[in-house]
């Protein structure tokens, strides 16, 4: 059985989040992430094209089947407390790889897996 997950991180976390969506797209499963281009460790991102990224992320969610938050450490960050609830809203399953130090999302999710479990096939 085949899925459509959706990839929320901070973009510190995006080699985390590379390798998770290699092995979930080796296993034939559709994988929506954040755009790597504009990683903000690198690159300056101004608040349209922050908009622009935003909203093409937002309006994919609903296709998904799944929200995975890669939370290293707990952190999660505004944009992913954006995503994690437009999710929730859309009744999308919200898991996230941490506990997250933010209450109000850990309130939002499904349940925690870790991303080694994620990452091992386990999210299926």
């Amino acid at each position: 059985m085949t899925f459509s997950v959706a990839i929320a991180s901070s973009s510190r976390f995006y080699d985390d989040v590379r390798t998770l969506a290699s092995h979930l797209t080796g296993a034939g499963h559709s994988v929506l992430t954040p755009d790597f281009d504009f990683d903000e460790t690198h690159v300056q991102v101004d608040a349209e094209r922050k908009r622009q990224l935003t909203w093409r992320f937002l309006n994919a969610l609903p296709s998904c089947d799944l929200l995975y938050v890669v939370a290293g450490g707990g952190y999660t960050g505004c944009s992913v407390h954006i995503e994690v609830s437009y999710a929730a809203a859309h009744g999308i399953p919200v898991v996230l790889s941490e506990t997250p130090l933010e209450d109000a999302v850990l309130a939002l999710s499904s349940g925690v897996m870790p991303l080694s479990d994620a990452v091992a096939g386990k999210l299926s």
